[in-house]
């Protein structure tokens, strides 16, 4: 099922870019396409239907898809310019439509009560604090939300939490709630779905085409990393075997495991042990045919993690080159490396 672009959405974004569209007695827009060398207004839009047809490629479908083609980005970016610039909330049109409205028509799973993505919503005391603590974290806002749900049931409200998403294939497939004031349960997530059958970051894999895959132990150091470098998070100290096959479906020809720093000596040699389970569970399920290089990066002392590094260094890029270690299984003690009980913080 495609989101249905309001009509008037529509039509801000068509008078917007093209100044020769017109409207026709059939209720349509036409304009020339932007795709080929058209000076006869053959591309054809009907905002009732949410729909487009290129007449001289011969081609058409959800207006949405139109957008991320002409602008050159995702379908879920392109959503997310339609909802941002295009909708009233722009101060330009009458009809209004969320964000949310537009990931819940592909969704498996519910968003909570009382969500606004930061680029929705820009003012209120819970916006402000939420946008703080990312601030200070290094995180950026990009495709967070957070939660107002202070009359929620206790047991099921995220109030007070920001909304971390995962898409694969342009769906909402799993979110992350992690709290962002004194709540001693930091995080809560979805019940009844396992995380483990999940990739975080997965379709910015895809749309951007990454030779290079960073792998965190949790969400807030994958997200320390910035553009146009990307990493996921196990949410655990091992990778599912799920997880470990769609990984490698994205072929990538680098794979870096970034460790974090323990001091306590049973974590030390747990963490040791996960980072050999890992490492060697990616090979055994390597296809022969991937030429797969394994690096691992280790924060500097006396950081704990990479989210740690990068908000005290500014650093949110990594050197594979000069910063990060080859691996081999029969050459690189991992014992200085690994992850422990992992203690997100």
């Amino acid at each position: 099922m495609d989101f249905k672009v309001p009509s008037s959405t529509i039509e801000n974004f068509v008078f917007s870019n093209f100044k020769e569209a017109k409207w026709t007695g059939s209720g349509e827009l036409h304009f020339n396409s932007p795709f080929t060398n058209d000076g006869k207004l053959r591309l054809y839009v009907n905002p009732q239907k949410s729909r487009y047809f290129d007449q001289k490629e011969q081609k058409g479908g959800p207006f949405v898809a139109f957008v991320s083609e002409y602008l050159d980005v995702g379908t879920r970016q392109a959503s997310i310019i339609l909802v941002r610039d295009y909708s009233s909330k722009a101060g330009l049109i009458d009809d209004d439509v969320s964000y949310k409205e537009i990931v819940e028509v592909h969704k498996s799973i519910d968003l909570p009560d009382g969500m606004k993505f930061f680029f929705e919503e820009t003012k209120g005391r819970t916006y402000k604090l939420a946008k703080m603590y990312l601030e200070k974290r290094g995180i950026p806002l990009d495709d967070l939300g957070f939660v107002y749900d202070p009359h929620g049931d206790f047991k099921e409200s995220y109030h007070n939490r920001i909304i971390i998403p995962f898409y694969e294939q342009g769906r909402l497939v799993y979110f992350i709630g992690r709290a962002f004031d004194d709540n001693s349960f930091r995080y809560k997530n979805p019940t009844g779905v396992d995380a483990g059958n999940f990739v975080f970051q997965y379709d910015k894999f895809v749309e951007n085409e990454v030779e290079d895959i960073f792998i965190f132990e949790g969400v807030l150091d994958a997200l320390s990393l910035y553009k146009p470098q990307y990493g996921t998070a196990m949410l655990s100290n091992r990778l599912k075997i799920k997880q470990i096959t769609k990984i490698l479906d994205l072929a990538p020809k680098r794979i870096v495991f970034v460790t974090e720093n323990d001091k306590n000596e049973i974590a030390i040699k747990a963490g040791k042990k996960n980072l050999n389970w890992n490492l060697k569970t990616m090979m055994k399920y390597k296809p022969p045919s991937l030429n797969i290089k394994f690096y691992i990066f280790n924060p500097p002392e006396p950081y704990k993690d990479f989210n740690e590094y990068s908000v005290a260094e500014d650093k949110h890029n990594i050197n594979i080159d000069e910063e990060c270690k080859l691996w081999n299984p029969n050459e690189v003690d991992v014992s200085q490396f690994g992850w422990g009980k992992r203690n997100e913080i």
